[in-house]
């Protein structure tokens, strides 16, 4: 591969939106540029370093050789970009503009709409946007500012205070439930089916502990 030091970050920028995006045409979308643009970006890109980065086909772009190092490189300065604007934030004691926070659709609504109002009381300059949704956003790519969620961020770039905790339980109708004997023993919910919600690392934990402690349990419904 040639030398890629002509480079320049919003060249970097543009080969990563059309990797993440399989093509010019939704890149273009998220870049906030016509599709043509960025596809004209992309093959100056290319003539420049006389490297070939996509292989295009009908099915979308595929990266070459050459194209992941760069990929790969220019993830690694989006994290240093994102780590040195977290920097700056943080030594920012204006505390104004928008904070992102993202949770869980039960967190969203039963646990933060009481502590919004305190914390913006606390801070007029701040307007909290709370993303109610059970997919995980990523932190390190600026999708959302804070997130609530069931266990410690694994990337080392983030931290993470846990702040409070919350049981498990199982429902069930009183009669069926009267039927069955003890509630204690899951043992005497062997052979019963359960109805579940997917979408979410709870869910799927929910699911194995269900599989792993009630005896010959029937395959769940998804919610």
């Amino acid at each position: 591969m040639q030398e890629t030091s002509r480079l320049s970050w919003e060249d970097y920028r543009y080969i990563l939106a059309i990797s993440r995006a399989d093509g010019a045409s939704k890149a273009a979308d998220i870049l906030g540029v016509n599709v043509s643009t960025a596809f004209r970006r992309l093959e100056k890109i290319e003539r420049s370093i006389e490297t070939l980065l996509f292989d295009r086909s009908r099915k979308g772009y595929l990266p070459t050789a050459a194209g992941r190092e760069v990929i790969h490189a220019a993830e690694i300065m989006e994290q240093a970009a994102f780590s040195a604007d977290r920097i700056v934030t943080g030594h920012d004691q204006r505390l104004t503009g928008e904070i992102r926070v993202t949770a869980t659709e039960a967190l969203a609504a039963c646990f933060l709409p009481r502590h919004i109002k305190s914390f913006q009381q606390m801070h007029p300059g701040l307007s909290v946007n709370v993303l109610s949704e059970n997919s995980i956003l990523s932190l390190a790519e600026r999708e959302a500012d804070i997130a609530l969620r069931p266990k410690r961020p694994s990337n080392e770039a983030l931290i993470g205070r846990k702040i409070a905790s919350f049981t498990w339980g199982i429902y069930g109708n009183p009669d069926v439930v009267k039927a069955l004997g003890s509630s204690d023993d899951p043992k005497n919910l062997a052979g019963q089916q359960f109805v579940v919600w997917t979408g979410s690392a709870l869910a799927v934990a929910s699911e194995e502990w269900l599989e792993k402690t009630v005896p010959g349990v029937k395959e769940p419904l998804k919610n």
